[in-house]
């Protein structure tokens, strides 16, 4: 990551000392819309969903047909339902009460001064930047 001969552009150079710090902020709480907020790092969707008093972060794309998972909604406190099929994951683990094999890749979040970190820097491994999805 941030090798040498990689782009330089000011943004990259953010996102580089970004990740190399941890916890490393996502959002602010006030960012999230009906508790979710959407962004992407490379080309894979991640989503930050508050619930049950804590947030978490997961994939942002349902592994059924990809659709995203922002425009899900919760039930029970903590499961996750895709709009598209009802697949439904819970947020707490990854995991698919339904079908316990099927899952979403989860990452350490936690809430520092009103804004949203993420604890672990494998979101981080790719080579270009993290951006708010529109």
């Amino acid at each position: 990551m941030g090798g040498e001969g990689q782009g330089s552009s000011p943004h990259r150079a953010a996102i580089d000392s970004l990740a190399r710090r941890f916890p490393a902020p996502i959002c602010r709480l006030d960012h999230l819309q009906d508790g979710r907020f959407a962004f992407d790092v490379d080309d894979d969707t991640y989503l930050v969903v508050q619930a049950a008093g804590a947030v978490h972060i997961v994939d942002g794309l349902c592994p059924h047909q990809y659709f995203p998972l922002e425009f899900a909604h919760i039930e029970d406190e903590t499961v996750l339902v895709c709009p598209l099929h009802g697949w439904r994951f819970d947020v707490t683990t990854g995991v698919s009460p339904d079908t316990p094999q099927i899952a979403l890749r989860r990452w350490p979040a936690e809430i520092r001064s009103g804004a949203v970190f993420v604890s672990e820097p494998r979101l981080f491994e790719s080579d270009s930047g993290l951006t708010e999805k529109p």
